[in-house]
């Protein structure tokens, strides 16, 4: 029988797989020629949104899943996380003809991370304490 507190292990799981998928996709995509928003930003911000949500999702996954985070898991999630950026960025390079590797979108994915972990922590500090 599930639990609520599995439940919510479960649908934050599918939820962070589905969005790392959705990122890949996107990320080595030829997207280029379609125009779904029209925003004038750096694409860096969009590589920081995406990390920051990208994070916030596994972390939100793995609080439901273990409650309590080690600091051991929080550095496994965001050395896993940059990782995951620079081997999409290298993937670009090596499999795409309309993308190239930059160092710059993978600091912006870091960033996005780096951002999300210091917002989810002092949210969860703030939790835990009520």
């Amino acid at each position: 029988m599930l639990t609520k507190h599995t439940w919510k292990a479960n649908v934050s799981f599918v939820f962070a797989l589905g969005f790392t998928i959705l990122i890949l996709f996107l990320s080595l995509a030829n997207i280029g020629k379609v125009q779904i928003i029209q925003i004038e930003a750096s694409d860096k911000v969009y590589h920081l949104a995406a990390y920051f949500v990208l994070a916030n999702v596994w972390f939100l996954f793995f609080y439901f899943k273990k409650k309590l985070f080690s600091n051991y898991l929080k550095v496994y999630i965001i050395v896993t996380l940059i990782i995951f950026g620079i081997i999409i960025e290298t993937l670009q390079y090596g499999l795409t003809t309309y993308r190239t590797f930059d160092w710059w979108d993978a600091l912006a994915n870091s960033l996005g991370i780096f951002l999300a972990y210091f917002i989810f922590f002092k949210v969860e500090v703030f939790i835990n304490k009520k």
